[in-house]
């Protein structure tokens, strides 16, 4: 399944019909009663089930298939995913269609359906490490696993029933994606004259119904003609966004959305569930009235209560969706025509930024909130609001709301990226917004009568927003005997929006744990864009030691680290991973031992480095030296002024240092105005090179710090490390 697996599969929300991406969120003030959900997953009689499914055409569909109509899962099986192409060129549609991995083979064994076997024919990528393991077979119905045999660990689960010659059902990818599949009857026993990527027929008849003046009547036709195509799954997402979006327009919305889970339960129960996850996905994106809205999701959390779906993220995904309910409860509150709606939903707002920190919007939705409340215009009357505060036109009528303001305008001008999504989720807005970065200078102004100052006030809001994140230092180990040291190689750029989450996780974590517990070290590259802290060892450990080729990437002991990029409202969630995965390294212990000293003199840093432990000269294990700065302080594009533990050189070499009697020695000296005068010239020669600026040049170099670290080369893995400040 090699293909399928490294492709994202999702589903298409966008409207045939003219549906905007941009849906107001609105609040009618009635809801329509929300249908009882439990009548969509009622098991449906033999009986009602013949009834309800087309009628078999075994003329039409030998001729559509060219093979013989199957009455039984036995036989040789196309495994089709459903996939959506994206449009190649403006004014186009994506292509709805299957795309085939895999050939399978299934004998079935009718009178003992447990000696059934499932095999692979063929696949377009190499299956050596890939094993189908049968689960539960009955002559119209199949349970099968693609396993990756290294690990033993299950890759793809497949669930499906045979309807009218297809088995229909659908894939769990991994834990998380949920696709529709269907295994299409077949002879063949290669790929030869198979397309890796089939266009369904039933697009046209899709467009068909795009144009229909009553879409929403005829989708019901539609469904039943197409019950067993993927399409039609699409066709109703896309209804019902369309209605959803549409104020009073509730009880239709219902009806499509009852109409949608009837018609998943043909391809079993997983993907039902996750249809009931996409409504109200659906329902809170387009601004669904919000009683509604509620009432679906609380139905839609007890039908999933003992789902698959459930455990492999359902459950958090409603608790999202909650959470995006209650902003935007919240956001209506502060917008409020009273002082009580008001007040509410500052107080709903409060909560919500203490569970998600560093909220740009609503932090941005409460700054408007207090300064509103503080100012008054004279221009206007009196008690009239201004939206554009002067110093002759307005007074301030509460100070410490007017502080609030100022604090909370600070953050959104000064926090990494901050200011930047806002800038992003304004740009298509027909109303013009200040910046809060205006903000903070006129309302500093006015309350104090000039500008100076207003720099160090925002240098406080930065440091203290950082410190806030730092839990209770850790002093000691759990286990006594531990010794194991965590190295975290974080590569990165000053240019990089989304390393904002990784490189202040690193840096918070780094001010929980002592560099006797866990070290810390920063490969910048020139990813997006020219950064000044990059140099050529920098790039060499990340391109030409770890392949890496994006930023922000990173090595835990020497294993990749993943989802740690984002913005800045991320960083508790990396550093919570962080923090898990360290405590858990800090109760190992190992034999490999690292003595290291490093003095300076003037210039000259002088460094001695011994490894010790079993097993060294086994193997492809070397000692690597690096020389970092222990901070750089620098206003990086991305919004990080300050910059813990910069590479600055690997002087040891690439290579490191290999074993010799079985220890690991280096000795050397590192010149630091020559290494000052190596980085400058390296990047004049990138700036003359890519014809770009790189700008200011941060290349103080006076407070150093020396870390070495025993890493395997086989497996990347980091045996110990340790790190020294430069006496």
């Amino acid at each position: 399944m090699s293909r399928i697996l490294c492709c994202l599969l999702s589903f298409s929300l966008i409207g045939l019909w003219g549906c905007s991406n941009n849906a107001t969120p609105t609040t009618p003030e009635s809801s329509a009663s929300t249908p009882d959900l439990n009548s969509s997953t009622e098991k449906k009689s033999t009986e009602d089930t013949a009834k309800d499914e087309p009628k078999l055409d075994t003329k039409k569909l030998k001729q559509e298939l060219a093979v013989p109509v199957r009455e039984t899962i036995n036989g040789r099986w196309l495994v089709s995913a459903f996939q959506i192409v994206p449009p190649q060129q403006p004014n186009t549609p994506p292509q709805f269609g299957e795309a085939s991995d895999s050939i399978i083979e299934i004998s079935l064994d009718e009178q003992n359906p447990s000696n059934t076997t499932a095999t692979i024919v063929t696949s377009r990528g190499d299956t050596s490490d890939r094993e189908l393991r049968l689960v539960s077979a009955t002559p119209d119905s199949i349970v099968m696993e693609f396993v990756d045999i290294k690990n033993d660990k299950v890759l793809v689960k497949y669930e499906g029933k045979l309807v009218q010659s297809r088995v229909i059902g659908s894939m769990l990818l991994g834990d998380k994606d949920i696709v529709p599949v269907r295994l299409l009857p077949t002879e063949e026993r290669t790929f030869a004259r198979i397309p890796q990527f089939a266009q369904l027929e039933e697009q046209s008849a899709m467009a068909e119904l795009a144009r229909s003046a009553v879409p929403e009547e005829d989708v019901g036709d539609f469904a039943k003609r197409h019950a067993y195509s993927p399409i039609t799954r699409v066709v109703y997402m896309q209804l019902i966004q369309i209605f959803s979006a549409r104020k009073g327009q509730e009880e239709e919305t219902a009806k499509l959305v009852e109409a949608f889970l009837k018609s998943q339960e043909l391809w079993g129960k997983r993907l039902h569930d996750r249809s009931l996850l996409d409504v109200c996905s659906i329902m809170v994106m387009t601004g669904h009235d919000a009683s509604t809205t509620e009432e679906r999701i609380a139905q839609t959390r007890k039908l999933l209560a003992d789902s698959e779906v459930a455990k492999v993220g359902g459950i958090k995904m409603l608790d999202s969706l909650e959470q995006s309910l209650r902003m935007r409860r919240s956001i209506e509150g502060l917008a409020g025509s009273t002082p009580e709606a008001r007040e509410k939903g500052r107080e709903l707002a409060l909560t919500l930024l203490k569970e998600l920190p560093f909220h740009p919007i609503m932090t941005w939705k409460l700054a408007d909130e207090a300064r509103d409340a503080a100012l008054v215009s004279n221009a206007g009357g009196k008690g009239s609001k201004t939206s554009e505060p002067n110093e002759r036109a307005v007074e301030v009528r509460d100070p410490k709301r007017l502080d609030e303001a100022l604090q909370l305008y600070g953050e959104l001008s000064v926090l990494p990226g901050q200011e930047d999504i806002l800038r992003q989720a304004w740009a298509n807005d027909p109303v013009k917004h200040v910046l809060p970065t205006e903000r903070v200078a006129q309302l500093w102004k006015l309350k104090h009568g000039k500008a100076d100052g207003v720099d160090q006030f925002l240098e406080k809001i930065y440091n203290d927003a950082l410190a806030a994140m730092v839990s209770e230092p850790l002093k000691e180990r759990a286990k006594p005997d531990a010794n194991k040291v965590v190295l975290i190689e974080l590569f990165t750029g000053a240019r990089c929006p989304q390393c904002i989450s990784a490189d202040l996780a690193a840096s918070t974590l780094s001010r929980i744990y002592p560099q006797s517990m866990v070290v810390t070290l920063r490969y910048h590259q020139h990813i997006p864009g020219a950064d000044p802290m990059a140099n050529e060892d920098t790039e060499s450990r990340f391109f030409n030691y770890y392949r890496r080729s994006s930023t922000p990437t990173g090595s835990f002991n020497g294993k990749e680290m993943l989802a740690i990029g984002g913005p800045l409202m991320r960083v508790n969630e990396v550093l919570a991973d962080l923090k898990k995965n360290t405590d858990e390294e800090l109760e190992k212990s190992v034999s490999t031992k690292i003595d290291l000293t490093a003095t300076r003199e003037g210039d000259t840093v002088s460094i001695n480095c011994k490894a010790t432990g079993e097993g060294l000269g086994e193997g492809r294990k070397r000692l690597r030296v690096v020389l970092a700065e222990t901070r750089v302080d620098f206003k990086a594009p991305n919004g990080i002024r300050h910059h813990d533990m910069v590479v600055r050189k690997v002087v040891s070499g690439d290579k490191g240092v290999a074993a010799k009697e079985g220890a690991i020695v280096y000795e050397g000296k590192v010149d630091v105005a020559k290494l000052k005068a190596d980085l400058l010239d390296y990047l004049n020669k990138y700036e003359k090179n890519q014809s770009v600026i790189v700008g200011s040049k941060p290349l103080d170099l006076k407070a150093l710090t020396v870390v070495a670290f025993v890493q395997d080369d086989e497996n990347k893995e980091v045996l110990q490390t340790v790190a020294v400040p430069v006496q």
